[in-house]
């Protein structure tokens, strides 16, 4: 237990070795926002915190020899704020300009009210899913197989992170059903045990 505890590491920086350091708990950690390479700066909308914001960033490109990708960089600002000082804002960054963040990590960065169309995204990848193999060659039982530990978690990484509409979970149910009894013929078919049974 000594060694685990009283290890030292150091890392090699620029092709230098830094000093010695004993790893600890608490120690203080990355945000999320700066994975991949990305960065999320949030300030107010002010003309004297954008200046400083534009002088920090050619500081750090005049120190560390990295520059700031103007066309890689987005600025987004809310609707809320007024016309003039968001003109002159986005002309002392020079960045784009833009009205909706994306995804981030896979997920959608939302800015109006979230609706079942926000979430269509999660029934096409299920529908790829789905389309990618070929029902009619798997058995009842491989069918099953696949609803319970392939299409059913498809969503829940979203649904971990976000309140999803009841609608989207019936649709991924039904899509579900479907794919089990092999609905996706034109005729259709009864099915012979209660959904629940299945999941």
């Amino acid at each position: 237990m000594k060694c685990i505890s009283s290890g030292s590491t150091q890392i090699l920086w620029n092709g230098a070795l830094s000093n010695e350091f004993q790893p600890s708990r608490g120690c203080p950690r990355v945000s999320y926002l700066f994975f991949a390479n990305d960065l999320f700066l949030f300030i107010e909308v002010d003309m004297e915190q954008s200046k400083v914001v534009q002088d920090t960033l050619e500081a750090f490109g005049l120190f560390s020899g990295h520059k700031v990708n103007a066309q890689k960089t987005n600025v987004f600002l809310s609707k809320n704020n007024p016309v003039d000082i968001t003109s002159q804002i986005y002309i002392v960054f020079g960045f784009n300009e833009v009205l909706d963040l994306g995804v981030y990590l896979g997920m959608s960065l939302f800015h109006s009210r979230v609706t079942t169309r926000t979430f269509k995204f999660i029934l096409d990848k299920v529908f790829r899913r789905l389309y990618s193999l070929d029902a009619k060659l798997l058995s009842m039982a491989g069918r099953v197989t696949l609803v319970q530990f392939v299409l059913m978690s498809i969503p829940n990484y979203f649904i971990q992170t976000t309140l999803i509409p009841n609608s989207i979970c019936k649709e991924i149910e039904k899509i579900a059903r479907g794919f089990i009894w092999g609905i996706f013929s034109l005729r259709s078919k009864q099915a012979l045990v209660q959904w629940d049974d299945y999941c």
